[in-house]
């Protein structure tokens, strides 16, 4: 995994320039909604994040015929200078079964956070069934 320094907004604007038109051809809401006190500035690789985030709001789109998605996030644990953020994908498609969600994510653990790492990311993304 590849580590810079990188701006969270920027992966954020990026995903919304990608899938806002999609969303808006079929009629559906397009919601991000990031919790109060989230460090924007982060080091991590911010193309992974992108990508990941990016599949999940394009199954989203492409499985909703009508409602919303909501790209959530949130601070699990929060530190001067580390953070364990939840990124969550949402919507009010189709769904998937507990055992399909289960299958879909599981966490990573080639690497672990150092000590000395500005900023330690560790993200999980996933799609639940429903809002």
């Amino acid at each position: 995994m590849k580590k810079i320094d990188f701006n969270l907004n920027g992966v954020l604007d990026n995903l919304a320039g990608l899938i806002t038109a999609k969303a808006r051809e079929k009629g559906l809401e397009l919601r991000f909604n990031l919790a109060s006190g989230l460090p924007v500035f982060l080091n991590g690789d911010p193309l992974r994040l992108g990508r990941i985030l990016l599949n999940l709001a394009n199954n989203a789109v492409k499985f909703t015929e009508k409602g919303e998605i909501e790209i959530s996030i949130s601070g699990l644990e929060i530190q001067p200078h580390k953070a364990l953020l939840k990124f969550e994908v949402r919507d009010t498609g189709i769904g998937l079964s507990k055992g399909q969600q289960a299958k879909l994510f599981i966490p990573s653990t080639r690497q672990t956070p150092q000590p000395q790492d500005v900023t330690a990311v560790q993200a999980w993304a996933f799609q639940s069934a429903k809002i």
